[in-house]
């Protein structure tokens, strides 16, 4: 039987950055498919997510993806929050002072190894940029530089 290839397309993850509706917390985390992994929480269930608010940052890989959610939960640790539960996702949210923080953070993010680059926060409703896309957007390191 001959293996059928992978779409590049589902080998790519995301990180997304979601904000309860009552602006007491957020969350970080990471997925493949943001929307599926943002429905199976709780607080979707309870109707307490703001998803207009919504942010993703699509990455070429899991393992990018895993790094980044990882290096932004560090960051946030001073600021974690109790989630109110002990279900699904309940340890990665944090108080809602530090959300411009970890949106500065993920913005200035690099895609890959290559630190010229930084990868976009989109909305997460926003269809995955094609595997090759590359942000031409100018963040405040390309701006000192300059």
């Amino acid at each position: 039987m001959r293996a059928i290839p992978a779409s590049p397309g589902l080998r790519r993850a995301a990180v997304y950055l979601v904000q309860r509706l009552d602006r007491q917390r957020f969350k970080v985390g990471w997925a493949a498919v943001p929307m599926r992994r943002i429905r199976m929480l709780p607080e979707f269930s309870a109707q307490q997510l703001d998803l207009a608010a919504c942010k993703v940052l699509w990455l070429p890989s899991r393992q990018r993806a895993e790094q980044v959610e990882c290096a932004v939960h560090k960051m946030l640790a001073p600021h974690a929050a109790d989630a109110g539960h002990q279900l699904d996702g309940h340890t990665e949210w944090f108080q809602q002072l530090a959300l411009p923080l970890a949106l500065r953070a993920l913005a200035q993010m690099p895609p890959t190894e290559r630190l010229d680059r930084t990868a976009r926060l989109v909305a997460v409703r926003t269809k995955a940029p094609p595997a090759d896309a590359v942000s031409i957007e100018t963040g405040p390191l390309d701006a000192w530089w300059a």
